[in-house]
């Protein structure tokens, strides 16, 4: 009994303790870390503080961790498909359906950003709120419908006359697809619907773009600053004192040579050996003969756009034009019989009354 005195005193091992022990032997890696946190409890201790390589291991998920964590996410928000953009379009409310104005999906209008909404220009007409029903009044187009946007086509000198009754439904096909929504693919076609041709039957001379359909190379469409809706300036007077400027709007295409020298042997064909006739008619200081007063403007059945006849006031003289391969011949009422050869080398006596 004293022998048991003299010994230290040890604490009782625990069942608890021992377990944790044996737990420790056993297990390796993050394992073990966790017995010595249960022996650490059991013996009322606090746990080693965590290495770099510990910290490193518990911050690496596992396979499973990974999975379930993915699983967690909320989806990303995907991107609206073709299909789901139409769905969409279709779920709004709208005009064109089946049942209702169906010619307009087939024919899609061009509406202008902001105008979508078809109450822009059809509108009920009174105090109505309701889309019209069968039996009753239609929609009204909204008032100055198109000068809204198109401004520009009203600001001239001279309007095109449905311009100016505000009926641009005359060309235009509002909800149509050709180009410029004309209510025709030919623009020659729909200038006819109200003008009468230009052309007559028999004539086989076509001036350039009249043959090509072109009436938009002379004339604009909605308005103009000069007369007759002409693109440029030009003088509407059969006599002028010659100005470059005032046959500015011909030079676009012709040459403006054959009126500046007198004398030439290329600038025109319409010459006396070297004596440039053009110029004998045209470029006078008082009085000079306009393009319109002896050729046609739109087609003729003599060559070179010739007119039958000359226009003096309320007269109207035969040209009496001949044309052959050397020069031609002309007896009209404004000078004695004249004719030209571009062949010969001198210039031709003249007869009396002869200009």
């Amino acid at each position: 009994m004293p022998s048991l005195l003299k010994q230290p005193y040890r604490r009782p091992i625990g069942k608890a303790l021992l377990t944790g022990m044996v737990i420790l032997l056993c297990l390796s890696g993050g394992e073990m870390a966790i017995s010595a946190t249960a022996v650490a409890q059991e013996t009322g201790t606090k746990p080693a503080a965590k290495t770099s390589e510990d910290k490193t291991a518990a911050k690496k998920p596992t396979k499973d961790a990974e999975a379930k964590t993915t699983e967690e996410k909320p989806a990303a928000a995907k991107t609206p498909t073709k299909d789901a953009e139409d769905k969409t379009s279709e779920e709004k409310p709208a005009c064109a359906t089946s049942q209702c104005h169906p010619g307009l999906m087939a024919k899609k209008p061009p509406i202008p950003k902001g105008h979508e909404d078809c109450g822009h220009c059809h509108q009920v007409p009174g105090k109505e709120k309701n889309h019209p029903q069968a039996g009753s009044p239609s929609f009204v187009l909204a008032k100055d419908m198109c000068a809204e946007c198109h401004q520009k086509i009203v600001g001239y000198d001279y309007l095109h006359p449905p311009v100016a009754a505000g009926d641009c439904s005359s060309c235009h096909t509002f909800h149509g697809s050709t180009p410029s929504l004309l209510a025709e693919s030919s623009g020659r076609l729909l200038c006819y619907n109200c003008h009468q041709p230009v052309t007559h039957e028999g004539d086989t001379q076509l001036h350039g773009d009249v043959a090509k359909q072109k009436c938009t190379s002379c004339h604009t469409v909605h308005g103009s600053f000069f007369k007759h809706l002409l693109a440029g300036p030009y003088s509407t007077d059969f006599f002028n004192d010659y100005n470059d400027k005032k046959y500015a709007f011909c030079f676009q295409c012709h040459k403006i040579d054959l009126l500046l020298h007198p004398n030439t042997s290329y600038n025109t064909n319409f010459r006396d050996g070297k004596r440039n006739l053009h110029y004998v008619h045209v470029n006078r200081a008082n009085r000079g003969r306009a393009c319109k007063l002896c050729h046609e403007i739109h087609s003729s059945r003599l060559p070179k756009l010739m007119a039958e006849k000359v226009s003096f006031g309320d007269w109207e003289m035969p040209l009496n034009f001949t044309i052959n391969d050397k020069g031609g011949q002309c007896i009209p009422g404004c000078h004695a019989q004249a004719s030209y050869d571009r062949t010969k080398l001198s210039a031709p006596s003249r007869q009396r009354g002869q200009e």
